[in-house]
C-alpha cells in the first residue's frame, strides 16, 4: 500500500461485503487517506461474522513500549513481512481488510505492487 488512498462509503463497502447495515452511517468517502488516520476495516467479530470497524492506520506492535508510536508502521513489503519483528506476530494472528477505492491523486501509480 502506499502513503495515500481513497476509501470507499459505508454503504459502498456493506454492500460489496455484504455486511449488514449495522455499522452505517461512520464513513463518507475520502480521497485523500493519509496514514494515523481513523480509518474503516473489516474484521471477524467473536461469532466469526464479518463487522465494518474503524482502526487507526498503522501498526503498534505489542511490544511497542514508547509513549510515541512507531514511524513508517503502515507498509510492510508482503515478501519480508512474515520475519520482520514488527509484523510477523500480528501477521499471523491479527488480520483484516482495510477497503480501497484507489489511490490518491498525486501518488505516483509505480508505488503499487
Amino acid at each position: 500500500m502506499c502513503g495515500r488512498y481513497v476509501t470507499p462509503s459505508d454503504r459502498a463497502i456493506e454492500d460489496f461485503w455484504h455486511i449488514g447495515a449495522r455499522n452505517s452511517g461512520r464513513w463518507i468517502q475520502s480521497f485523500n487517506v493519509a496514514p494515523t488516520t481513523q480509518v474503516p476495516m473489516i474484521r471477524q467479530d467473536a461469532q466469526g461474522e464479518l463487522e465494518l470497524a474503524a482502526a487507526r492506520w498503522g501498526l503498534i506492535p505489542f511490544w511497542w513500549k514508547q509513549d510515541k508510536p512507531p514511524t513508517l508502521s503502515f507498509n510492510a513489503r508482503s515478501e519480508e513481512a512474515a520475519q520482520k519483528p514488527m509484523w510477523r506476530q500480528s501477521l499471523r494472528t491479527h488480520r483484516c481488510i482495510m477497503p480501497a477505492h484507489g489511490q490518491a491523486a498525486g501518488v505516483d501509480a509505480d508505488h503499487f505492487a
